[in-house]
């Protein structure tokens, strides 16, 4: 049986990660092939880093990964903006991701895979920065593969700091 940890995460949100080894919930087989795993890993990660990398007052740095994401997956993440963007669509703040740990196959379902990956997001307006620990969870999945959703939980208490750091 797999081992799991349960993090608690802002907003009453219960997530959980599968120790290293371990299978997580609904993983077929077809995921001992590590070629496969690790491609999918590795997409997610780095759409992760580049979808939460953007500069002040520079629209083409948001839409930058655009045309990895599905035109659902999009039209959701950019809603996490809305109120922090100009009327040309640029946002108000800067923003970057740096993982703080390995990214994880969280599950699957319906054909898409569920990665959590861990880290800071650091956001900066003018002369004030904030950093947050988080988790970032994106669905991945398709043939080309696309993001079909990106989300992030900020992490909290002991535990989160385990896994998000």
């Amino acid at each position: 049986m797999s081992r799991i940890r349960f993090v608690a995460f802002a907003a009453s949100t219960m997530l959980f990660s599968v120790a290293p080894g371990h299978r997580a919930f609904g993983q077929s087989p077809a995921y001992g092939d590590t070629t496969g795993r690790a491609s999918t890993l590795a997409f997610a990660e780095g759409i992760a880093v580049r979808a939460l990398r953007f500069t002040q007052g520079d629209a083409s740095s948001l839409l930058a990964t655009k045309p990895e994401f599905t035109e659902s997956g999009w039209i959701a993440f950019v809603k996490h903006f809305d109120g922090f963007v100009d009327a040309n669509g640029a946002p108000q703040f800067s923003s970057s991701f740096v993982p703080a740990g390995s990214a994880v196959i969280v599950g699957e379902k319906d054909g898409l895979v569920h990665v959590r990956i861990p880290g800071k997001l650091v956001q900066t307006n003018g002369a004030s920065t904030t950093t947050y620990r988080i988790a970032a969870d994106i669905d991945v999945g398709g043939t080309p593969r696309k993001v079909q959703r990106l989300t992030w939980n900020t992490c909290v208490g002991e535990a989160a700091r385990t896994y998000c750091m």
